[in-house]
């Protein structure tokens, strides 16, 4: 009898038998073990990933499947892996992620969270999210140039924050010593709902391009989007969620489960919320979170499960998983064109206007309707913390597979977007940790030297209580403690009590005044290093700095779009100065040709253009201006002030330029084309710049002369500005500022602003007349050499100058005065001084 099972041929010596010879079993087994080491890897190395290099498991993971997918050593190909189902295992693999994580999200609220924090939610679930899907589609629109319907479509994938980025971030042990755990909670809740909220922003654009009737699209819209899948979704929620509760309660108080079935409950109603709602064609995410939070609802199942430790586990496993595949799928070969809608340097300046412009201004101008942030602190951390992630990835495939858009530029720019915010905001926690929870040197001085100098008046008052600002000091604090201790500890309230991953009150005390009872420190203190930010009376903070970007929003944007018909003129005149030779009659010229409308043509880029140019402007100018102080110490500080102006301004405009450019090229085209030659409403004049780019060189074709119109000119403005404020106060009102009122000093800062724009106006004439003439047809190709040759040096220089002395000097004088008077109403003070 043969009881040989096997044979084994020894003439080649290998267990042939034994090793798969399919590639794509040979692939699956490789993936386990590149999958398991990773994972296993990164576990023994976390803390010191998170603690030290503050690098979240999303950022990791993705660099680990850059390595590893085709860009690197092209060991795990997903095209190769799926053929030709690529697109639809992205889909359904970030289904499962975003349902499980959203569900999570809802989990992890305590007792009606939603509910007392309603006025927060919906704040950042309305205006922010309807703000953050309009400034995408902007920025998409402009940079990129695509269709205003597809740049609409692309910013709904991009505007929803991810539950999966931000819960990789804002959750587990780490997040809970760094993060204020009411933050944590803010954020959860919103990346775990607006993530269901995306589908209507997405369809929308959708509607209204391919239906010809727009009421009709709005209306099937709101009954099949927002009616069907959206509110539909959340009373199914409902009703899951509170049958889930209720069975789980059943079977606990009976004894007929036990703590791992509860587990496995948790994940098995996921995916049965997820096929129920996705069979019917709802929105299963937003049902997800829903489930999860009337899970919730009254705390008992996350008593279930507070031990399980849930989150930690599914973020080593799915999401870490899911961002190494997304790192192996980045389409690298699309961004190497030099020009073309993917090129590198328009995907980068999308993620720059997106991360600097999506979402922190309309949080901070909404904050005090969000009583959910504390401070200002907290509401920058807020406002600049909004993910991009799986959910993106999630609904461009939605958008891909089921509406029939172009996989290219869609995809494309959606997973530069998803990967430049794994970059910048998994850095978030060290940024949050040094600007937030570590409270500045000026604020604990401050507060350190009141407990001082309160204790020290109530030395002789034996068993009283020391109060200050509501905070009782303990009893073995003594002054002398208070000026020895590096930190004082502040005892816990009853809600850091019932909440450990609160900060609880430290008082950090490196530097405290030696002068007793004035509380705020000069910079000047034994062992402090001098900071400019601090040396005044106002820190300037994050909240100081973005009030000046508000500002700077306000005082360019409105003053730009007032003057446009004078702005309309001293263009004609530049271009064609034979026909339009003075203000007076050139206007007449363009009101008899063209009509009276015609004055204010170019009014919507330029009221857009300029704000974000005087955002920056302003801003950055406060931000460059305290930097360089401080490099400089404070005695080069002081003595070299006006070359530390002009390095600041010089620097805040080299980017402020660079979001005006596009806008700039639109405007002076539209107010310097021949009738009927160029369309003058907004949207149609970008496509028309768009179309044309190979002539127009559109959108920074003018980037160049733009600078060499605008650094001197904000060089000059900001210079001889603060120079003529210096002399007021030195010269003609010598009392200290503050004395003065609030109309004074704004008198001052218009007659030194104005004063500063006749300058400014003859410095950057000649560069804003070739800017101008480049619009010109018979320009086209030409150097701005041979343009400036052609029209002559001192026409470039002269023609069209009194104009402009008039409109600059006021546009400057008005700037200042509305940025002045906002930064008061602030209660910043105004700029400038001795």
């Amino acid at each position: 009898m043969d009881t040989t099972i096997g044979h084994i041929d020894s003439s080649h010596g290998t267990w042939n038998e034994l090793i798969p010879e399919d590639p794509g079993l040979r692939t699956a087994h490789l993936t386990y073990l590149l999958l398991g080491g990773f994972v296993g890897g990164f576990g023994l190395i976390s803390l010191i990933v998170k603690d030290r290099l503050y690098m979240s498991e999303a950022m990791v993971a993705t660099i680990f499947g850059i390595i590893i997918g085709p860009a690197g050593c092209n060991i795990f190909n997903p095209e190769a892996l799926f053929p030709g189902q690529v697109n639809h295992v992205i889909l359904e693999f970030s289904r499962l992620v975003i349902a499980i994580q959203c569900l999570v999200a809802g989990i992890s609220l305590p007792r009606s969270f939603i509910w007392k924090e309603r006025q927060s939610i919906t704040m950042l679930l309305g205006p922010v999210m309807l703000y953050m899907w309009l400034m995408s589609a902007l920025a998409i629109w402009v940079v990129c140039g695509v269709p205003w319907q597809l740049a609409l479509i692309i910013a709904g994938c991009l505007t929803p924050t991810d539950p999966v980025l931000a819960n990789s971030i804002v959750k587990g042990k780490f997040a809970e010593k760094h993060i204020p755990y009411h933050v944590r909670l803010l954020l959860s809740a919103e990346s775990g709902s607006n993530d269901g909220f995306g589908a209507p922003l997405v369809f929308f654009p959708v509607y209204i391009w391919r239906m010809s009737n727009t009421g009709e699209a709005i209306g099937w819209w709101l009954v099949n989007v927002v009616i069907y899948q959206v509110v539909l979704s959340i009373v199914l929620g409902v009703i899951i969620g509170t049958l889930s509760r209720k069975a789980l309660k059943c079977a606990e108080s009976n004894g007929w489960i036990d703590k791992e079935s509860i587990l496995g409950f948790f994940i098995a109603i996921a995916l049965v919320t997820t096929g129920a709602l996705s069979l019917l064609g709802v929105d299963d995410v937003l049902g997800c979170f829903v489930v999860g939070a009337i899970l919730s609802w009254d705390d008992w199942f996350n008593r279930q499960i507070e031990e399980t430790h849930i989150q930690e586990v599914l973020d080593a496993l799915i999401n870490m998983s899911f961002f190494i595949v997304f790192g192996t799928l980045i389409p690298w070969h699309e961004y190497t064109a030099v020009e073309g809608v993917l090129s590198i340097w328009r995907m980068i300046l999308v993620a720059l206007w997106l991360v600097l412009l999506r979402r922190l201004p309309i949080v901070v101008l909404l904050s005090r309707w969000m009583p959910a942030l504390k401070n200002q602190k907290e509401v920058f951390f807020c406002g600049w913390f909004g993910p991009i992630g799986v959910g993106a990835l999630f609904y461009c495939m939605i958008a891909v597979i089921y509406l029939q858009i172009d996989y290219k530029p869609l995809f494309p720019i959606v997973a530069f977007m998803v990967l430049s915010s794994i970059v910048l905001h998994g850095g978030s926690v060290s940024l949050f940790e040094i600007g937030i929870t570590r409270h500045s040197t000026w604020q604990n001085n401050r507060l350190a030297a009141q407990i001082a100098s309160a204790m020290q008046e109530q030395q002789g008052n034996q068993g009283n209580q020391v109060v200050i600002g509501g905070l009782v000091i303990p009893s073995n604090v003594t002054p002398a403690t208070v000026e020895s201790r590096s930190v004082i500890e502040i005892p816990q309230s009853k809600e850091d009590q019932a909440n450990p991953g609160r900060d609880s009150g430290q008082i950090d005390q490196d530097c405290v005044s030696e002068r007793k009872g004035e509380g705020v420190p000069t910079g000047r203190e034994s062992g402090a290093t001098w900071d400019a930010r601090f040396s005044g009376s106002v820190p300037h903070d994050t909240s100081y700095y973005t009030k000046c970007m508000l500002g700077g929003v306000l005082a360019c944007g409105l003053t730009h779009t007032a003057i446009t018909p004078l702005d309309v003129t001293k263009c004609n005149m530049q271009v064609d100065p034979q026909k339009y030779k003075g203000l007076v009659s050139g206007l007449r010229t363009i009101v008899a040709e063209e009509g009276v409308t015609a004055v204010m043509k170019g009014w919507f880029p330029t009221l857009l253009g300029y704000s974000a140019q005087g955002m920056f402007k302003y801003g950055l100018y406060e931000i460059f201006k305290d930097q360089y102080s401080t490099m400089a110490g404070e005695k080069n500080a002081q003595e070299y002030k006006g070359l530390i102006w002009c390095a600041a301004s010089a620097s805040a405009e080299f980017f402020a330029d660079m979001a005006l450019c596009p806008l700039e090229m639109v405007k002076v085209k539209v107010q310097t084309s021949v009738p009927g030659t160029f369309p003058t409403g907004f949207f149609p004049a970008v496509s028309a710049m768009s179309a044309a780019r190979a002539e127009t060189k559109f959108p920074y074709g003018s980037l160049v002369p733009l600078w060499s119109r605008q650094i001197p000119y904000t060089v000059a403005k900001f210079f001889f500005f603060e120079k003529i404020v210096q002399l007021f106060y030195t010269k003609v009102f010598t009392n200290p500022k503050d004395s003065y009122s609030k109309s004074t000093q704004l008198g001052i800062t218009f007659a030194s602003g104005y004063s500063a724009g006749v300058i400014c106006a003859i410095v950057s004439h000649p560069a804003d007349t070739l800017v101008s003439l480049m619009s010109k047809p018979a320009n086209k190709g030409k150097s701005l050499g041979s343009i400036a040759s052609e029209f002559g040096y001192l026409n470039c220089a002269t023609k069209g100058l009194g104009t402009r002395v008039i409109m600059i000097g006021t546009l400057t004088g008005l700037q200042w005065w509305i940025y002045d008077t906002f930064k008061s109403v602030m209660g910043l003070g105004t700029s400038g001084g001795k």
